[in-house]
C-alpha cells in the first residue's frame, strides 16, 4: 500500500502547480501581448494571445473589436462577421454594422453589404463614420448602375420575407353604435394577419417589390361582422444612399360574413429619405389614391379615397421613436333612406407615435399610441314627413 504514496502525492502536486499557474495568468497580458503581436504584422500570433485571453475570461469590447480585425486581416471573414456582431447590443453599433458591412464587401456579397451600411446610418454613427458609410453607399450604387442586363440578372435575388401574427381581444362595441343607442353589441374575437414581401424582378437598389397582406377578424358570437382582407400590392422602388421613392398599384378585397362587400382599386407613391435633421432620422412622405367598387347592398360606400401619409423617425443607439400623421377625404354615396341621411365620407386626421427600446438584436420592447379625429361634412338628417291636420267640424 505504502509503495503508491509517493505517486499519488506527486500527481497532487501536479495538480496543485496547474491550478496556481491558471490562476496566476493574466488575460489582460495576453491581451496586450495580442495587440503588440498585430502592430508588428505578426497576425497569427495575435489571433492566438487575443482567443487565449478570451478563454481566460477577458470579455472587454475591445478585446472583441480587436479579435474581428485579427480575422479580417487574415481573410477569415465569416469569424469576422460573427466577432462583429457581438458588439451589435453595445454603443458601438454603428462601428459594428460598419465593419460587418466590410466583411460583406471582401465576399462580394453588396446587397447584404448595402443593408449593414444602412443600418450604420440608422444607428445615429458619429460625423466620420456617417461620412464612410454615405461614402460606401454611394460607391455601392455607382457600381450596380455600372452592371450590365445579363450581370444583374445573375445576381442572387434577396429572399422573400414573411410575417404572421395571431391576436384576441375584446370588443364591447362591435357594430360602431353611437353612445346615445339603446344597445350596443360586444363579443371576443380572433384576429389573425399574415404577410410576405420580396422583389419579383430586379434587386433590393432597383426593382419591382411585391407584398401581399391578409387580414382576418372573427367574432365568437356575432358571425355578421366577421371581417377578411387581401391586399395584393405592386411596386417600382428606387433607392439612392440618402432615400429611396416607390410607385405603384394595389388592390384591396373585403369580406363581410363571408360575402364580398367591396373591390378597392390603389395607386401608390412614397418618398422616404434620411436627409432630415436628428440623430439616425428617417422620413416619408406616401400618397394613396383608392377608388371603390361595392358590392349589391353596399353600393352606398362607392367612391373614391384619398390618403396622405407623413413620418418622422429618430434612432439613438438602443432607443427609436416615431410619429406619424395621416391625412384622409372620403368622396362617397353615402347612404339615403326614405326616412334617413347618413354620410359616408368623413374628413379625418390621425396622429400616431410608438417608442421602443432593443434590448437584444432579436427582443425589442415598443409603445404605442394613437388619436383620430373624423368630420362629417353632412350631418345624420331624420326626414319626418309633415302630416295635414284635417279639421271636423260638428
Amino acid at each position: 500500500m505504502f509503495r503508491f504514496a509517493p505517486l499519488v502525492m506527486l500527481l497532487f502536486a501536479l495538480i496543485s502547480a496547474n491550478e496556481a499557474l491558471a490562476k496566476s495568468i493574466d488575460p489582460r497580458e495576453s491581451f496586450r501581448s495580442g495587440v503588440e503581436a498585430f502592430r508588428n504584422g505578426n497576425l497569427e500570433q495575435a489571433r492566438k494571445d487575443l482567443e487565449a485571453a478570451q478563454d481566460q475570461g477577458l470579455a472587454t469590447r475591445s478585446l472583441t473589436y480587436n479579435l474581428g480585425v485579427v480575422y479580417f486581416q487574415l481573410r477569415d471573414y465569416a469569424q469576422a462577421e460573427t466577432t462583429f456582431r457581438k458588439l451589435i447590443p453595445t454603443k458601438q453599433k454603428a462601428l459594428a454594422y460598419y465593419n460587418i458591412g466590410l466583411t460583406h464587401l471582401a465576399r462580394r456579397n453588396n446587397q447584404k453589404a448595402i443593408v449593414a451600411f444602412e443600418q450604420v446610418m440608422a444607428s445615429n454613427p458619429k460625423k466620420k463614420l456617417r461620412t464612410l458609410a454615405s461614402s460606401q453607399l454611394e460607391q455601392l450604387q455607382k457600381s450596380a448602375a455600372k452592371q450590365t442586363p445579363s450581370k444583374r440578372k445573375n445576381e442572387k435575388q434577396p429572399s422573400w420575407k414573411g410575417l404572421a401574427s395571431v391576436g384576441i381581444g375584446y370588443d364591447s362595441n362591435v357594430g360602431l353604435f353611437p353612445g346615445s343607442a339603446r344597445n350596443n353589441i360586444d363579443a371576443p374575437f380572433l384576429e389573425l394577419h399574415g404577410s410576405t414581401t420580396g422583389y419579383v424582378y430586379g434587386d433590393g437598389r432597383s426593382g419591382a417589390l411585391a407584398i401581399v397582406k391578409a387580414y382576418s377578424r372573427q367574432y365568437a358570437s356575432e358571425e355578421d361582422f366577421n371581417v377578411q382582407i387581401v391586399q395584393p400590392e405592386l411596386s417600382w422602388v428606387e433607392k439612392t444612399a440618402i432615400g429611396a421613392v416607390s410607385l405603384g398599384i394595389g388592390g384591396d378585397h373585403i369580406w363581410r360574413d363571408g360575402k364580398t362587400r367591396e373591390q378597392r382599386a390603389r395607386i401608390l407613391a412614397e418618398l422616404s429619405t434620411r436627409a432630415c435633421p436628428g440623430p439616425g432620422a428617417r422620413c416619408a412622405v406616401k400618397a394613396e389614391v383608392a377608388d371603390i367598387d361595392p358590392s349589391t347592398g353596399f353600393e352606398a360606400y362607392g367612391g373614391q379615397r384619398y390618403r396622405l401619409n407623413t413620418d418622422y423617425q429618430l434612432s439613438a443607439g438602443d432607443w427609436s421613436g416615431k410619429l406619424e400623421y395621416r391625412f384622409e377625404y372620403n368622396s362617397r354615396e353615402d347612404l339615403q333612406t326614405q326616412s334617413e341621411f347618413f354620410s359616408l365620407s368623413p374628413l379625418r386626421h390621425g396622429l400616431r407615435s410608438q417608442l421602443s427600446y432593443s434590448f437584444t438584436p432579436r427582443l425589442t420592447v415598443k409603445l404605442q399610441g394613437g388619436f383620430r379625429f373624423s368630420r362629417y361634412p353632412d350631418a345624420h338628417q331624420l326626414r319626418v314627413p309633415v302630416l295635414t291636420v284635417l279639421e271636423i267640424h260638428g
